[in-house]
């Protein structure tokens, strides 16, 4: 993917985050909204050991250290709960349904 592509893309996720933080301020949500987003691009040409970096744009919406902790153990717990299988189409038929598991 070329760099022109790689900002492009960038600007266009700013611009959906807009969008979100539009929709807190539509609801009146904004003292009680909580938000973590954090998308990159693994560039494509590693070093000699390897290791390569990242592009990432990332963004909060919290009040203070305690949210941010909520919202990550959130984000943590999530990853590795979920061990459901996406591609099974009942996984999303049934998403969000606590009362079938």
């Amino acid at each position: 993917m070329d760099q022109g592509k790689r900002i492009e893309f960038f600007i266009e996720l700013a611009k959906i985050q807009e969008k979100i933080s539009e929709l807190v301020e539509k609801y009146d949500f904004s003292d009680e909204f909580m938000g973590i987003s954090c998308y990159g691009l693994i560039n494509d040409d590693g070093d000699e050991s390897g290791r390569h970096s990242v592009e990432a744009m990332c963004s909060h919406s919290v009040d203070n250290e305690e949210e941010l902790a909520i919202m990550l153990q959130h984000i943590s717990e999530n990853y590795y709960y979920n061990e459901d299988d996406t591609s099974n189409p009942d996984f999303w038929i049934n998403f969000g349904d606590s009362s079938i598991n």
